[in-house]
């Protein structure tokens, strides 16, 4: 199970307000995206517009494969090492994960990347 923070924008008739929620879904591609659509409809009675799809949990943080992820350290920041990586089984997810030089402290996130129209 996935946590996803989805931020959306309302029209309130004279003006635009963002609005945010929490699902969980275990869902993938069009799947997840139709069960987000069914939470903002249950949430809202307002039009509304997707902004944004960020997977706040299940990221792993042991399943990297060396080959793939690009790893950055920006001069602004010595001191933090971010990884960057495409899930070899989930294709439509690119997992981040910065992790602190002088503790060893690693912080994990997922973000959704847009479904390959062609897998849909």
């Amino acid at each position: 199970m996935s946590t996803y923070f989805v931020l959306y924008t309302i029209n309130l008739y004279d003006r635009f307000a963002d609005k945010e929620i929490i699902v969980e879904s275990d869902c993938s591609g069009r799947e997840l995206y139709e069960q987000i659509l069914k939470a903002i409809e249950n949430a809202t009675e307002y039009l509304f517009t997707i902004k944004n799809i960020v997977c706040l949990g299940g990221a792993p943080g042991t399943q990297m494969h060396e080959k793939n992820p690009l790893r950055v350290t920006h001069s602004s920041r010595p001191d933090l090492e971010i990884t960057l990586y495409v899930s070899g089984v989930y294709n439509d997810r690119m997992d981040v994960n910065v992790r602190s030089k002088d503790t060893g402290e690693t912080h994990s996130m997922c973000f959704e990347l847009p479904a390959d129209p062609r897998r849909l």
